[in-house]
């Protein structure tokens, strides 16, 4: 009679082959498994092999983009920058959001950007496996035009000027 070996994995039957080798394929990533062997004749069955366990391993991080390398915007407005992973099963997505200067404008764990001052930042976005993107920020002022300029109590010396504030 043939000698053929049965697979188990967590004492659940998984295939019969005739080789002394098996390649177990269609695992999920970052998972532990337990595996043993039997011999099978065609009528009887031994008893298990010693048990292997291991955990899989993780799928890296690749690259990450985000949705604006440059963005412009208002002092006082925000904006929503987004990550994207490669590839798209990796294991861990971790993703960390820092500003280059927290006085200009600050970033939230989600990715969104609040303008608090003039002037420029970096924001970048970093995997556990230091992939990195970053987007380069500018923050301009809310500067509204006076409107209704006029000129009062004209004198030879002198004058008085007022208006409205902008809107």
């Amino acid at each position: 009679m043939a000698i053929s070996y049965k697979i188990y994995q967590d004492d659940v039957f998984l295939k019969e082959v005739t080789e002394l080798t098996a390649t177990i394929t269609d695992l999920q990533p970052n998972t532990k498994y337990t595996f043993h062997v039997t011999e099978f004749d065609g009528v009887d069955e031994s008893g298990k092999s010693n048990v292997v366990e291991f955990t899989t391993g993780t799928i890296a991080v690749e690259s990450i983009t985000l949705n604006a390398t440059e963005q412009s915007i208002k002092k006082g407005e925000t904006f929503q920058l987004t990550a994207t992973i490669t590839p798209e099963d990796a294991t861990d997505k971790t993703i960390t959001w820092t500003s280059s200067d927290e006085k200009v404008a600050t970033v939230s764990n989600t990715g969104l950007i609040t303008a608090l001052l003039s002037g420029s930042a970096t924001i970048t976005a970093s995997t556990s496996n230091g992939k990195t993107a970053t987007c380069a920020l500018t923050i301009t002022p809310v500067i509204k035009v006076p409107t209704e300029l006029t000129a009062t109590n004209v004198t030879a010396t002198s004058v008085t000027l007022g208006w409205k504030k902008g809107v």
